[in-house]
């Protein structure tokens, strides 16, 4: 009996050196899954850009007819319309598929809200690639033409495709203070970087929450996709926008790229 309780104890100790380890290596997969998605969509979006002279719209409210895979989100909530992967040619993804548009690592809590492309997912940058018409407040800045690659001054720091909570992230959803009104009435307004600390004070859907005040990847890091192509995974704070006396900083040219 004693001889079994010591072997219980031995394996006991294993187990608990083993799970450890188990989950750093299953959390370093999620990121691997992650950063190879968001590298499909940067070529994808090069691609378009070859193709068209400018990248995708981030929604083009425009069009009526229905996109490819049917509408994607809440229509109480989202509006209808092509969004930016629509453009790329990638479908709505049916419920449960497997699709380059998600991040394995996001904590959403709601399965309807897991299920839904434009949440808890990935983002692109919304003064890139703008939309048709102002959403709300984003108006300046946010809608109109979208940017092409060639009119990028800086590429590689200036932010494409992002974790996010919405599938349109701007800067004024990665600052403390920011100069419109943020609620959670529609998804656009509940984009967020995940682990950020301005997320704690944010109106978010309920849902949302522990995947915004969570890290999704190792060392409290996102995965960020840059317009020079290439991915790399940047804390929280070298993407946060700062409100000072002079006005926002870490703007330009991460979130608001400088033409030529």
């Amino acid at each position: 009996m004693i001889e079994l309780l010591v072997a219980m104890a031995i394996m006991l100790c294993l187990v608990a050196m083993l799970v450890p380890g188990l989950e750093l290596a299953r959390s370093h997969a999620r990121t691997a899954v992650c950063s190879g998605n968001q590298r499909q969509l940067l070529l994808a979006m090069v691609t378009y850009d070859q193709g068209s002279g400018r990248l995708p719209l981030g929604i083009d409210l425009h069009r009526k007819d229905r996109p490819p895979g049917g509408w994607a989100g809440n229509m109480m909530k989202d509006p209808p319309g092509w969004w930016w992967f629509h453009l790329l040619s990638i479908p709505t993804p049916s419920p449960g598929a497997r699709t380059i548009l998600a991040c394995p690592a996001s904590h959403l809590t709601d399965p309807d809200l897991r299920q839904c492309p434009l949440y808890g997912q990935l983002g692109v940058n919304w003064s890139i690639c703008r939309s048709s018409k102002p959403l709300g407040y984003f108006n300046d800045g946010f809608r109109g033409d979208p940017c092409s690659l060639d009119h990028i001054r800086r590429p590689s720091q200036s932010l494409l495709v992002v974790d996010s909570g919405y599938a349109l992230i701007g800067w004024p959803h990665v600052t403390a203070d920011p100069p419109i009104q943020l609620g959670d009435k529609f998804g656009y307004e509940t984009a967020y970087l995940p682990g950020l600390a301005a997320n704690q004070q944010r109106a978010l859907l309920c849902s949302q929450r522990p995947d915004a005040t969570r890290s999704r990847h190792p060392e409290g890091k996102v995965n960020a996709g840059w317009a020079d192509g290439h991915v790399a995974r940047s804390s929280t704070s070298q993407l946060e926008v700062v409100r000072t006396e002079q006005g926002y900083i870490n703007t330009t040219p991460i979130w608001v790229p400088a033409d030529r």
